[in-house]
This record gives structure tokens, C-alpha cells and sequence, in this order.
């Protein structure tokens, strides 16, 4: 694996975290609407 691959390997892991604390917060005002 090039140094260049890995590089991008790791902006990808990180723009995958982001999305995730993203979904997880849409998700949670969604779930925390609901309940009121």
C-alpha cells in the first residue's frame, strides 16, 4: 500500500466518522421529537 493511498484511507475514515456523529444526532433529535 503506497503512503498515498493510505493517506486517503484516512481522510476517508474520518469523513466516515463525521457522517456517522451527524446521522447519530439526526437520528437522535428525530427519536427525542417523537417522544415529546
Amino acid at each position: 500500500m503506497e503512503l498515498v493511498e493510505a493517506d486517503n484511507v484516512e481522510k476517508m475514515m474520518m469523513n466516515v466518522e463525521k457522517l456517522a456523529e451527524i446521522a447519530v444526532k439526526v437520528v437522535w433529535q428525530g427519536v427525542s421529537a417523537l417522544l415529546q
